[in-house]
């Protein structure tokens, strides 16, 4: 995961709030919630989009539904989101979905 947080340049870092570009600890950031999300995020691109595969797409969109997941959520990462396997990408892209969402309450 180093290789990851090299490509994360420190001005990236500070639009976040969650940690100083010192420790740049993005594990910790995104947290046990989001890994989940952007786990089945990529599981649904892949089944769906690469493999087009129903089948395995329904279970996975049943998963989301049984984690309590907004599907909203999901749907913001794979269409807004342009590197799926970049976690600090999928970081941001999510986080301001959250902020966008907090705005319209």
């Amino acid at each position: 995961s180093m290789d990851m947080i090299k490509q994360v340049q420190p001005t990236d870092l500070q639009k976040y709030s969650y940690t100083s570009p010192a420790t740049g600890n993005l594990d910790s950031a995104i947290g046990d919630e989001r890994k989940a999300l952007f786990a089945l995020t990529r599981d649904i691109v892949l089944a769906q989009i690469s493999l087009g595969d129903d089948e395995l797409s329904r279970r996975l969109w049943d998963e989301v539904a049984e984690r309590q997941i907004d599907p909203r959520r999901v749907i913001n990462l794979i269409y807004g989101c342009a590197s799926h396997d970049d976690d600090a990408a999928m970081l941001q892209t999510d986080m301001s979905y959250e902020n966008q969402s907090k705005n319209k309450d």
